[in-house]
């Protein structure tokens, strides 16, 4: 947002990241994990079949850099966590 990139120095020094994907109301999730790396626009349309839409955006927002995640394994994670912990509040 402030096109200074200072949360990118954490994927300069340690390029692992994992995400986990999850549903509202569904105890169901996924997890992807992977090495992460900076990629400038030109790179970034040359990786994607069309222009990405930019959420949230105004008038002066413009697409400068992207984050690619190289997937090293991705699999279902296991719900129990989500069913003790009640996350949905069920």
């Amino acid at each position: 947002g402030n096109r200074m990139f200072q949360s990118y120095e954490n994927i300069l020094s340690n390029g692992k990241a994992a995400l986990l994907f999850l549903i509202p109301g569904n105890d169901r999730c996924a997890r992807v994990n992977g090495r992460v790396r900076i990629v400038q626009k030109e790179e970034l349309m040359s990786l994607l079949p069309e222009e990405p839409e930019v959420q949230y955006h105004d008038d002066n927002t413009i697409l400068i850099q992207g984050l690619v995640l190289e997937v090293d394994e991705a699999y279902r994670h296991c719900p129990r966590a989500i069913r003790f912990g009640k996350l949905w509040g069920e």
